[in-house]
Order: structure tokens, then sequence, then C-alpha cells
């Protein structure tokens, strides 16, 4: 383990035992998060209220229920589905033979160009930091992949493992490839070498520290 980052390193796993061909060069996966905060924490592992309380001071336009006048949208509602999603994602995870090593998976976005990424974070959120891990370097065992957001489908698109996803890469074309969700069901990624992490501006305005996303 790496006593900076606090990553595994060097797994006997990793996708880039696969060879020069990898179809994951050149892809990254991407996750933003307060400069406070643990990158690998989750609203969804809160108690019920605690966490609609989070979701209703931190970005309250979460859901897919009606926009009330002022743009904000129902967190219970939104929290209520988000967890029975994720049980239906996570039965379909298991189904695909993914490691399971947590209950609820921490999301990230599989980019090939993270521009748009990091100015998102840097415009929109500015007190947060972009985990950008180099795709070749991880160990896919205990991640998951769906071609969109799995929010959309109730949580029960088609899931890939991460032998499948390699298989299936080479032919996505650039639409899909811009809306990849990826699903992290571990605690801590096994790397070959650290991420590579930029940090967005910061400022006073956004979202207080130590918040799960």
């Amino acid at each position: 383990m790496d006593a900076t980052t606090g990553l595994q390193m060097k797994s006997p796993f990793t996708s880039a035992a696969i060879g020069l061909s990898n179809p994951l060069d050149g892809f990254y996966l991407m996750r933003g998060y307060h400069k406070n905060s643990n990158p690998y924490t989750t609203v969804s592992e809160l108690p019920f209220e605690q966490a609609v309380a989070m979701c209703e001071n931190k970005e309250p336009n979460r859901g897919i229920s009606d926009e009330r006048i002022d743009g904000s949208r129902d967190q219970t509602d939104y929290m209520k589905r988000r967890l029975e999603t994720e049980e239906n994602l996570r039965e379909s995870a298991r189904k695909s033979g993914v490691k399971l090593d947590r209950a609820h998976p921490i999301y990230f976005a599989f980019l090939r160009t993270t521009e748009l990424f990091d100015e998102y974070n840097h415009e929109h959120r500015p007190n947060n930091i972009v985990l950008k891990i180099p795709a070749v370097t991880l160990d896919l065992s205990n991640w998951s992949f769906t071609l969109r957001d799995h929010f959309f489908d109730n949580g029960t698109p088609r899931v890939y493992n991460g032998e499948e996803f390699l298989q299936l890469l080479p032919t996505l074309n650039e639409t899909k490839l811009r809306s990849i969700e990826a699903q992290f069901w571990g605690h801590t990624p096994q790397l070959k070498s650290e991420p590579i992490i930029s940090v967005a501006m910061a400022s006073e305005n956004g979202f207080t520290s130590n918040r799960p996303t």
C-alpha cells in the first residue's frame, strides 16, 4: 500500500497484463469529490434521514421527480429510488461475477477525453478534486460497467464485468463511449501505479467538507 495515497499497488491481476493492445489504453476512470472528503465514500451508506438531508443541502435537484418552483426535487424520493436501483445493480453485478466487497458502489465516469469532466467540476463544484485513474492500470475484478447511468434504467441495465467490458469496448462507437458508467465495489482500487490527480480550483463557495457523494 502506498503510504501517501492509501491505494493498493502492484496487484498481480491488473488489466495491463493483457498486453500492448489493451483496449483500455487512453481511457480514465474519473470521480469528483470534495477536497476534504474521502473519494471512496457514498451517501448511500448513511442512515436514510441523514442521506436525504445531505442531498437536500448538497444537490437538491437530483432525481426524476417533478421540479419545484425553485428547481429542486424531492430528495426523499431520490434516495428511495437510488437505494432500490443500487439493490438491483448489485444483484446484476453479482450474477455477472463481479467481486462485491461493499453493499453500495462508488461511481466513476469512464472517459477518454477528460477536459469536459475537469471543466464541469471547475465551474459547478469549485471545492472538488477530480480523481483520474488510468484504466489500463486497474484490476477490474471488483468493477462493473453499464453503457449509461444505471439510475435511469431502474437499476436493471445490462451489467458487464471487467472481462466482458474489455471485449465490448472496441465495438462501441463514440456516442456510447461518452455515457459509460463504472461502479467500484471495493474499498481501495487495486492499481499498478499511482492515480493522476488534478485539483479543481477551490473557493469558499460550494459544498461543505466531508460529504460523501
